[in-house]
């Protein structure tokens, strides 16, 4: 598990480095802060695949979701759809649905962390997660 982590990190990485490329401004600021989240996502559907839950990595990674679904919605209120942005204007125009979906993923992270010390529970918990996160990018994300 501890080569696994640091592997999915650096694959992750390089993808998204490339995809980032060019951003600016908020709108940089805003794709580093959903990588974070995606990073996490990642360690944590590790542990989730693999039946090897360490409570401190989903302690650290819960802590990033956590924080992330407090302070993201404050990112997009500047509407800013500059290039390479994913962000569509769905979001202004349903500002208050889209922080709600933020609002979601902090309570699944901690449900998800509350979770740690059963497979069951955390498996379901790291679903719900990642319902948070589809539920989001469906309405608010270009496709890619």
């Amino acid at each position: 598990m501890k080569l696994l982590l640091p592997t999915i990190f650096l694959f992750g990485m390089s993808g998204i480095l490339l995809a980032h490329s060019g951003a600016t401004g908020v709108v940089k600021t805003r794709m580093d802060a959903m990588v974070e989240v995606s990073e996490a996502t990642k360690v944590l559907g590790a542990m989730s695949k693999s039946g090897v839950i360490d409570p401190l990595i989903v302690q650290a990674a819960t802590d990033t979701l956590m924080e992330k679904a407090a302070h993201a919605p404050e990112l997009f209120e500047q509407r800013d759809l500059s290039s390479p942005t994913e962000a569509l204007p769905a979001i202004w125009e349903n500002y208050d649905d889209f922080s709600a979906k933020f609002d979601a993923m902090g309570r699944a992270a901690r449900m998800l962390r509350e979770s740690a010390d059963d497979r069951e529970t955390f498996d379901a918990a790291f679903r719900a997660l990642g319902k948070t996160c589809q539920s989001c990018h469906e309405i608010y994300r270009l496709k890619k």
